[in-house]
């Protein structure tokens, strides 16, 4: 038989378990909503006179991200400063 203390906890249990699932539920909407990207128009006129591969590549990109595929490849980056901050 279940006392009165066992079912109050046991309540207590499925509606904190609810409010994770509804937490992280949120996160994820809010997650696919942040995830746009965009161009500057600074670097848009940059653009402008690479090739149709740079443009696939972009395109490519932004599928991935959009998807949440998109791995960062945090070697990558550190090179890239490199080259800016010696």
């Amino acid at each position: 038989m279940i006392d009165r203390v066992s079912l109050n906890r046991l309540i207590g249990q499925a509606l904190e378990n609810n409010k994770k699932v509804e937490k992280k539920s949120a996160t994820a909407e809010v997650s696919r909503e942040e995830s746009v990207v965009e161009i500057s128009a600074t670097a848009r006129e940059a653009l402008q006179g690479r090739d149709e591969d740079f443009s696939a590549k972009v395109e490519r990109i932004k599928q991935e991200i959009a998807n949440g595929t998109y791995e960062v490849n945090a070697e990558k980056i550190v090179e890239g400063f490199k080259k800016f901050f010696p």
